[in-house]
């Protein structure tokens, strides 16, 4: 999920976050359990795929971001 967000932010907009944390990474979890925060792999994954659980949510305090496409913050990168 943070790295499908901060890929959007770049590609779509050419800005990096700035402070990628787990402070910062807000998950929507519908049941508190310990099967929902890390849920068990599917028992018959398709070949040569690998797993990683997904969850929604979105990325906060973009204060640190840095704008691509200005030539100030692209020195500091």
């Amino acid at each position: 999920m943070f790295l499908l967000g901060h890929q959007n932010a770049y590609e779509k907009h050419e800005i990096l976050h700035g402070d990628v944390s787990d402070g910062n990474a807000l998950m929507l979890v519908k049941h508190i359990s310990t099967e929902s925060a890390v849920p068990s792999p599917p028992d018959n994954p398709p070949m040569g795929s690998s797993w990683t659980p997904l969850r929604h949510g979105m990325m906060s305090d973009w204060g640190s971001a840095a704008d691509c496409g200005e030539e100030e913050d692209k020195e500091c990168l």
